[in-house]
């Protein structure tokens, strides 16, 4: 398979990292057969790649907004299935690594090449061809907007690094918490920043001199995380300020919900967190728990892949579900949004999506949203995200599902909603979609 003579351009370079670009090939023969190779090596040395195949029109162009890949990994009109439909190489000497920018403040790039014929499957593409042959086009891809600053922030007991967007503001403010990764995951909210929101991505176990245990806190630690965030000079905080979480974050984020002052925290976005609590919790002396737990079976494949499922009993009455989850449900203070995943690998969503329908509904909480994508797994991120079927958490690669074209969709649709959801609680006026 050799590589062609063709002109590659996009339409905007840089661009932010959730930001759809239109990329075009030309200088092709009708008709023509071409497989298209992208590629992202990480700060890690960690690759990541895909491919797709294409035929070009009677002027020897192809479009990706408007032509259809016809095989390889995706299929149909995917304009931005280069990035989104990127997996782990098999190159990579660790397996099942995850996509992860941990410095925000530099910029990603990637690499586009294309090649005569179409190539059955990456293995057919040797190293040398699809990674040793200059690339056709280069993108630049970025996680901070112009003008956004980083800061640092070591404050009492608080471990963060906040993000805010150019100008003065005040501007509406968010904590961003991860799961069961040590730190924080800066990107998020440098993104959010990126968006015009004050964004506080908060460490809560794994590093400086916090706990390394992520199942052990004192809510006390969000509180003061709160505090700082809405008391901060750039942030407009008379409301109270938002949480986004995904995984145990999620649960977290729960948690310090309901026991939390009113008008401190004005809504969270909960991605794939659980409804209960898993570990020992405190807030101001006392533990926060539930009377149950759910089950939690945990298996290790042959290839050494943990899956953690939990589970809880059918057809639970209301009254019967509370003992197993956490009272957010009753701060009527606080919007909710949840995002869930059909195949979330950790746990049965659209039966935990139910039961937190009837929680709501029997509080009569005025204001909480569910939503639930089809086939979409637990790591539900920003659009264009490549897809982690697979990804190390608490130092052990875990199943977390998901199946392509679902997830990429379901990150597309979830990622404007979720910011309509928050402009709307903390009364800003959303930004302009991108």
């Amino acid at each position: 398979m050799a590589s062609l003579d063709a002109r590659v351009i996009t339409n905007k370079d840089p661009s932010m990292a959730d930001e759809p670009i239109i990329v075009e090939i030309s200088g092709l023969q009708p008709s023509m057969k071409i497989t298209l190779h992208s590629s992202i090596r990480a700060p890690n040395a960690a690759v990541y790649e895909c491919f797709a195949h294409y035929i070009a029109d009677n002027r020897g162009k192809i479009c990706l907004d408007r032509c259809e890949s016809i095989g390889g990994d995706y299929k149909g009109v995917e304009a931005m299935g280069f990035m989104s439909f990127m997996k782990p190489s098999n190159l990579n000497k660790r397996k099942y690594e995850r996509f992860l920018i941990k410095d925000p403040t530099k910029p990603f790039h990637i690499d586009l090449r294309v090649f005569d014929g179409h190539t059955p499957s990456l293995e057919d593409m040797s190293a040398e061809k699809r990674f040793h042959t200059n690339p056709h086009l280069t993108i630049t891809r970025t996680y901070m907007a112009p003008g956004v600053v980083e800061i640092p922030v070591w404050d009492g007991n608080v471990r963060a690094t906040l993000y805010l967007p150019p100008g003065k503001g005040p501007f509406p403010g968010i904590i961003s918490m991860s799961g069961g990764y040590p730190g924080a995951m800066k990107f998020k909210a440098a993104l959010y920043a990126s968006h015009g929101y004050a964004a506080l991505a908060l460490k809560f176990f794994g590093e400086d001199d916090l706990s390394e245990d992520a199942l052990s806190m004192d809510l006390e630690y969000i509180e003061e995380a709160a505090v700082f965030l809405r008391s901060h000079p750039s942030v407009y905080g008379r409301r109270g300020v938002g949480i986004i979480a995904n995984c145990f974050g999620g649960t977290l984020a729960l948690m310090a919900s309901a026991v939390l002052p009113k008008d401190l925290i004005r809504c969270v976005v909960t991605i794939n967190g659980w409804p209960f609590s898993l570990g020992s919790f405190y807030y101001k002396g006392k533990e926060v728990c539930t009377d149950s737990n759910p089950t939690i079976q945990i298996s290790v494949s042959a290839d050494g892949i943990h899956t953690w499922i939990s589970s809880l009993p059918s057809n639970l009455t209301v009254e019967q579900l509370k003992s197993f989850t956490l009272p957010f449900y009753n701060k009527h203070d606080t919007s909710y949004l949840f995002i869930t995943g059909e195949y979330d690998g950790y746990c049965p969503s659209l039966q935990y999506g139910s039961y937190v329908r009837m929680l709501f509904n029997d509080a009569r909480h005025p204001d909480y949203e569910l939503l639930c994508y089809e086939k979409a797994g637990h790591l539900i991120e920003h659009q264009y995200y490549p897809l982690a079927n697979v990804a190390w958490t608490f130092r052990d690669p875990h199943f977390n599902g998901g199946q392509q074209p679902e997830h990429s969709k379901a990150q597309c649709d979830s990622w404007g909603k979720m910011f309509d959801f928050v402009a709307e609680k903390l009364r800003v006026c959303p930004k302009s979609k991108l």
